[in-house]
């Protein structure tokens, strides 16, 4: 093929382009613009304009690579650069990729001494990066700062572009540039809290051209808080679970939010304690089903409510599980609810 051909791809989503990466000189991804693109594309193709745009999305080699499109969980099944490994042969471009008309040369990256402390809630900590234009012609690129947090509780937490700067460096000159990560771009939602919270750990901050670049790296402590035990007094939300397996949160048939369970299928509640006496929790099998409820069993069919001690589901604080038993049909799990005592 002729070394000086140009594909110029226009759409909106990631394509498997591993064979035109190998033999075609040059790639041109153009999203669905405006009604001049094609002067736009004429333009960059004839060196008149300078690309200088960057992916939104990761680029795999192969759609097989992918989770189902209707699986929602990016932290077990990831689909996103949040959670993928990094520097994985089978990513095309990762994340925030792209090339321009030359290259600038990353020089240093200066986190100073007073941001070097640990991290706590409204800090802001910035890193000077110098990059140079060794070549002949004006360069245009995108320095990016990412971050991830270790957590120390072994919470998943993604890895996420906090800051970017497009710059434009003449020939022969150098330029600073300063980017900044805030405490509250760190924090998670902890639904047994109902809140976002920061996180106690260690955050590493990459500095580089995507997201698979790390050119300079800094580990800084986050003095966060540690998650509160999850203090079931009146109600429990059981679309707030922790952990799960063969579980999906979805809608009953009286319109109401619940969570479904296969056979086997199960969630969790980290660090529980239930306060009251008796509780109750509402259920609708499509046919005969086993019923766990912490450390009771059940036998359900149809639609009915569980009531039970609270000594007998979770005896001392821990996990706390609802699960329905490996033999029997589907289970639909709401309304977990203490039951008044009566005079109270």
């Amino acid at each position: 093929m002729n070394s000086n051909t140009v594909l110029v791809v226009v759409g909106s989503y990631p394509f498997n382009l591993s064979w035109a990466q190998e033999h075609v000189g040059a790639i041109l991804f153009v999203p669905h613009g405006s009604q001049v693109l094609g002067e736009a594309v004429r333009d960059v193709v004839l060196g008149a304009a300078t690309p200088t745009g960057k992916l939104s999305q990761t680029w795999f080699t192969t759609v097989d690579l992918l989770p189902d499109i209707t699986d929602y969980d990016y932290i077990r099944n990831p689909r996103t650069y949040h959670y993928l490994p990094q520097g994985r042969s089978d990513i095309l471009y990762p994340f925030g990729f792209g090339l321009t008309y030359g290259e600038l040369e990353f020089v240093s990256a200066i986190l100073p001494d007073d941001d070097a402390a640990p991290i706590t809630a409204g800090a802001l900590r910035r890193v000077a990066v110098t990059v140079r234009n060794a070549g002949a012609v004006p360069v245009t690129d995108t320095v990016q700062l990412y971050g991830r947090v270790e957590s120390a509780e072994g919470i998943a937490l993604p890895r996420k572009l906090h800051d970017f700067a497009k710059v434009t460096v003449a020939p022969g000159q150098s330029q600073v540039v300063e980017l900044g990560l805030a405490a509250d771009e760190l924090t998670y939602w902890d639904p047994a809290a109902g809140r976002f919270r920061l996180p106690e750990g260690q955050v590493r901050i990459a500095v580089g051209f995507d997201s698979d670049q790390e050119l300079a790296v800094f580990e800084l402590a986050v003095a966060g808080e540690r998650r509160e035990a999850r203090v079931i007094d009146a109600a429990l939300d059981v679309n707030t679970f922790d952990d799960y397996r063969d579980a999906i949160s979805t809608i009953n048939s009286r319109k109401q939010a619940a969570v479904e369970l296969q056979p086997g299928g199960a969630v969790s509640f980290s660090r529980a304690e239930l306060v009251r006496d008796q509780y109750q929790l509402h259920y609708e099998a499509d046919g005969p089903a086993v019923l766990h409820i912490g450390e009771l069993t059940m036998e359900v069919t149809g639609s009915g409510t569980a009531t039970f001690a609270a000594n007998q589901a979770l005896p001392a604080p821990g996990d706390f599980t609802i699960a329905a038993g490996n033999q029997g049909g589907v289970l639909t799990v709401w309304g977990f609810a203490a039951v008044e005592a009566e005079g109270r």
